[in-house]
């Protein structure tokens, strides 16, 4: 009877949103393949898949709880209609929940949820037309030793995204549809390069799902480099950005270009086909409206600063004494070729006698002096070059093996990267 009266009362307790939850877990049959893998051996009422299910609710239900807290958790909602008929919180304890996680971490967390993702990819494959990859960085607290390895990654300090230098951390990497939803996860070592983790989970998704139809492959400038492009070779379609440190980019960035209008008339296209580490691509350079308003502020900014530093590096250079004219002449002219922003005002070349004895004041009319050659100069802010570079502000490469997508379709599918950040800042709450 007190069993009967759990199931009445169960019935009129509220699943909220948590039926989505557990309904999307039971449709993607999460729990069964999780006890397929993972059988329970032991002589508790519930088993891993069920429990699984269990603190996913609770995770997703935003509330915080210790282990031994999940049954206050459940008190408030419908169990057997939430983890299946016959289930009761009582069965929820520290002990049943524990035992679960050592499972998974016996077999492996990053494997059981990618070996999950692969069998409902089986299913639902069809959906996924773009996987965007990226990776993140997580400070941890607390001592750790620099020697001491784990079996995979090392908790150590490396490039912190977010600017704590003396913390040390690991990287998180992660694969996502386009929807944002997780296809793969992965950890890192916190020294990783981006450049070798992009690559890394790129490699794994490709050996590990099988895609019959076309799908995209989407990463930021760090996976742009011959080494990545020959790994990945012509058999995959991917996107990057290409960095901006590339010759063949700097020389297309820099050029006096006309573009076309794309289809959201923030942007205007060029394009153009090149061959890199042998893989024949098409280059699309974009012009953003909106990011040439957010770049030129900054870029008033940094005008005033490198005036500043111009004009002490212009002090350093008059005060060298040369052997010659030419020589002077040559070095004033190599060093305003570096200040592509700037030009002389005034540029003069003046001969001086200096005393061989090394002594200060005016050398006698017959004291014997030798001739070297200073250049006195001003500079100043080049207006044409300065409104040229304006000009050329909010340019961004897109580059993709695909010769046959257009550039609208190639901006938009890059836009989606975003989806991964999203899930991110989940991981981060």
């Amino acid at each position: 009877m007190a069993d009967l009266n759990g199931v009445i009362e169960d019935s009129f307790r509220s699943i909220n949103h948590l039926g989505i939850v557990a309904g999307t877990i039971d449709s993607l049959n999460i729990s069964t393949i999780i006890d397929d893998i993972l059988p329970k051996n032991r002589h508790h009422h519930i088993s891993h898949g069920q429990v699984t299910k269990a603190m996913l609710l609770n995770g997703l239900g935003y509330i915080e709880r210790r282990l031994y807290l999940y049954p206050e958790f459940f008190e408030q909602v419908a169990v057997d209609r939430l983890l299946g008929p016959g289930i009761r919180r009582e069965y929820l304890t520290d002990d049943t929940l524990g035992r679960t996680l050592d499972a998974i971490a016996e077999y492996g967390p990053t494997e059981l949820f990618n070996l999950i993702v692969g069998r409902c990819i089986h299913e639902y494959g069809e959906e996924i037309q773009r996987i965007h990859v990226d990776t993140t960085s997580f400070s941890v607290y607390g001592d750790y030793d620099q020697e001491d390895k784990t079996e995979e990654i090392r908790i150590v300090k490396g490039h912190p995204k977010d600017g704590r230098w003396d913390l040390n951390r690991f990287v998180f990497g992660m694969a996502t549809n386009q929807h944002g939803i997780p296809l793969f996860v992965k950890t890192f070592s916190g020294n990783e390069s981006d450049k070798k983790t992009l690559l890394s989970i790129i490699q794994s998704l490709r050996d590990n799902l099988n895609f019959k139809h076309k799908v995209y492959h989407i990463a930021d400038a760090a996976f742009f480099t011959e080494e990545n492009l020959r790994s990945v070779g012509s058999h995959l379609f991917w996107i990057s950005r290409v960095p901006a440190t590339w010759k063949e980019a700097e020389i297309l960035l820099d050029g006096d270009i006309e573009f076309s209008p794309c289809t959201d008339t923030r942007y205007a296209w060029y394009s153009r086909k090149i061959e890199v580490a042998g893989i024949l691509q098409e280059w699309v350079m974009y012009q953003s409206s909106e990011m040439r308003d957010r770049t030129e502020k900054t870029f008033d900014k940094n005008i005033i600063k490198e005036t500043e530093k111009v004009r002490k590096s212009l002090k350093h250079l008059t005060s060298i004494d040369f052997a010659c004219e030419p020589d002077a002449k040559a070095a004033a002219e190599q060093w305003i070729r570096k200040q592509s922003l700037f030009k002389f005002n005034d540029l003069q070349i003046k001969a001086v006698n200096n005393r061989i004895d090394g002594k200060r004041g005016r050398p006698a009319a017959d004291a014997p002096c030798i001739t070297r050659y200073i250049i006195e100069a001003d500079v100043v802010p080049d207006e044409t070059a300065i409104f040229n570079a304006r000009e050329k502000l909010g340019r961004f490469i897109l580059a993709t093996n695909d010769i046959t997508l257009n550039p609208d379709d190639l901006l938009a599918y890059y836009k989606g990267q975003g989806a991964v950040e999203q899930g991110f800042r989940v991981f981060k709450r």
